[in-house]
């Protein structure tokens, strides 16, 4: 049986809410006794009922992974997934009309700020427009820069886009009978996006060829792990996250991007002061591979420079953004007597995954020497904005589990002072 705390089970749920046949439903009950129930407006009496119905669909799919998971990204693939239901159901007869209801219910809990503006759009354009579609479709397309203005999170603007790919191809579908060029950039789309995925895991994970600089884990045949955290220092989670690392004595490390560590030098400082290890993660969290080698640099530098001025110490670990890296990156790291550090095992918490799938996710998984990856803050590609509550909650069952292993969680120096690194300690 699926568990409820699942991305698999919310969507599931969410795309039989989609499939109910609610235009055939309201289609029926306007022609039989009960018809009083339906909207008496001459010409759209049909269509505002079906409108909000429709809604209500989204409403409840988004409502429910919020009650099941409680993540944004939990809520978004909610959305994308109860629209899928209401264009393409398993009930062969069912057609799903526009699905501007659904979409609207699915914003109105995911991002209500948003909603408004996407209400002014549609209805300036359904009274300027003689085709009623081409207003629907000029709405839909908007939607990544409404989210992308109001919101600005990635998250967001990425669901903006795939919501706004799904209702156009149906719509334009409706309008003229023509998807093959549509349905063809859509495919290509995920095509490509499945192939950039799965090259970036193999290169952040495993890498390609002879890589000593760069360190993916500690001594093996030792029961040590090291605890990682990218992205912080944040307001939110950082200090519930050394609260539980106090109340269990366990040191960790911290790989801290520059500008948060401007924006909360007081929770930067308590790092030091609880004895945790801080590694330098850049200043503003850039994708370092497309960058000019000065541009690298001056990231890697005013990082390290304003962890100094705040915390006093100068950070001798470095971890690229997202794990990803290039010649460059590490001749600069080098340099600046860095030592390069990945991880072995991502909890995967930036999916914002359910409290119990974290903790399954390490301790299924987890031997000695392992370098295990957290997030304090950060979003699916930025610096900032996720949701985190789920890596707090999950952190004490982790850590107790890994003691029950017989495993002991240290920092990052530790564990390669351990290895053998000593030069970590100069």
């Amino acid at each position: 049986m699926i568990a409820r705390d699942t991305f698999l089970f919310v969507m599931l749920v969410a795309y039989l809410l989609g499939s109910l046949p609610s235009e055939i439903y309201l289609k029926r009950l306007r022609d039989d006794e009960l018809s009083f129930l339906v909207w008496e407006i001459p010409g759209l009496k049909h269509n505002y009922t079906a409108f909000f119905a429709n809604t209500i669909k989204g409403v409840s799919a988004v409502l429910l992974a919020r009650l099941f998971i409680g993540t944004p990204i939990a809520m978004a693939l909610a959305g994308i997934a109860v629209l899928i239901g209401h264009y393409w159901s398993f009930l062969a007869k069912f057609r799903g009309g526009t699905g501007i209801g659904v979409l609207f219910g699915i914003i109105l809990i995911f991002a209500p700020s948003v909603l408004p503006y996407l209400i002014i759009i549609w209805i300036t354009l359904y009274l300027t427009f003689a085709n009623k579609y081409a207003s629907y479709i000029v709405t839909t397309l908007s939607m990544p820069i409404i989210f992308w203005q109001v919101k600005r999170f990635d998250l967001y603007i990425i669901f903006g886009i795939i919501s706004a790919l799904l209702v156009s191809y149906h719509l334009i579908g409706e309008e003229c009978n023509r998807k093959r060029r549509f349905r063809q950039f859509a495919l290509l789309f995920i095509f490509t996006s499945m192939i950039t995925a799965g090259f970036f895991s193999r290169y952040v994970y495993r890498g390609f060829g002879t890589q000593m600089d760069l360190i993916r884990h500690g001594n093996p045949s030792l029961p040590y792990v090291a605890i990682t955290f990218d992205d912080g220092p944040s307001l939110e989670y950082t200090p519930a996250i050394l609260d539980i690392l106090a109340e269990h004595n366990v040191k960790a490390t911290f790989f801290m991007v520059g500008r948060h560590v401007e924006m909360y030098p007081d929770i930067a400082r308590r790092v030091v002061i609880d004895g945790h290890d801080i590694g330098n993660h850049t200043y503003s969290h850039r994708s370092l591979v497309p960058l000019h080698p000065d541009k690298v640099m001056e990231e890697i530098i005013l990082c390290e420079e304003i962890i100094q001025s705040v915390t006093g110490i100068t950070p001798v670990l470095f971890r690229p953004p997202r794990g990803v890296y290039s010649n460059t990156v590490r001749d600069i790291a080098r340099e600046r007597n860095y030592t390069l550090c990945l991880w072995t095992i991502s909890s995967q918490d930036w999916r914002e995954i359910s409290k119990r799938d974290i903790t399954a996710r390490i301790l299924s998984r987890v031997t000695g020497g392992d370098i295990l990856l957290f997030h304090d803050s950060g979003n699916i590609i930025s610096a900032e904005g996720g949701h985190r509550y789920n890596t707090v909650q999950a952190l004490p069952q982790i850590i107790t589990g890994l003691k029950e292993k017989g495993l002991i969680p240290v920092s990052m120096q530790e564990l390669l002072i351990i290895k053998g690194l000593t030069h970590v300690e100069e």
